[in-house]
């Protein structure tokens, strides 16, 4: 919301440092949706993100787009 520009070669480089110091054990996505809308369409965010990981293995995927959100919050 905050970069009106804001798509996959803005946040890359953000994400890329994230993960690296976190690793994909301690980290997940979220949105800032509806205030987000503003700028980008909901499913547009949603893809940014899966284009953003989509070098990563299926299980890490997993875990940083649902399963480290289920586990950390504890959602059966």
């Amino acid at each position: 919301m905050w970069d009106r520009s804001w798509d996959r070669g803005r946040i890359a480089p953000t994400t890329e440092v994230i993960l690296e110091a976190f690793g994909s054990d301690r980290c997940m996505l979220s949105s800032n949706y509806p205030p987000e809308g503003l700028v980008k369409p909901y499913a547009e965010i949603w893809r940014t993100y899966r284009s953003l990981f989509a070098a990563l293995s299926r299980d890490e995927q997993e875990k940083l787009f649902a399963r480290n959100v289920r586990r950390l919050y504890r959602i059966a």
